[in-house]
């Protein structure tokens, strides 16, 4: 568990989605349609670049912090939480 909550490191499971407002820079979840600290109007999410991911063997936009471990017998193994490119995660919810 963190105990100081970076929403991009990837490290929570599943990974959260954010945006972040343009007025006041809050980092907001991708869900939300206004901003919580100012009530402005959030843009919506561009999906980020996708990765390969060495756990899954798979590409993934919302990479879960697994996608730099290598499997300790070179076995793949599916990942719950992949989100493959064009595809909208339903991981947006948090924790």
């Amino acid at each position: 568990m963190c105990w100081i909550c970076n929403p991009s490191c990837g490290k929570c499971k599943p990974p959260i989605q954010i945006v972040k407002c343009l007025a006041c820079r809050a980092h907001n979840l991708a869900n939300r349609k206004t901003c919580k600290k100012c009530g402005t109007a959030l843009p919506e999410r561009v999906e980020g670049p996708a990765v390969m991911c060495s756990h899954s063997g798979m590409m993934c936009t919302n990479p879960c912090n697994k996608h730099k471990i290598i499997p300790k017998d070179g076995v793949v193994m599916p990942c719950s939480w992949n989100t493959l490119p064009g595809r909208k995660s339903d991981n947006s919810e948090g924790r």
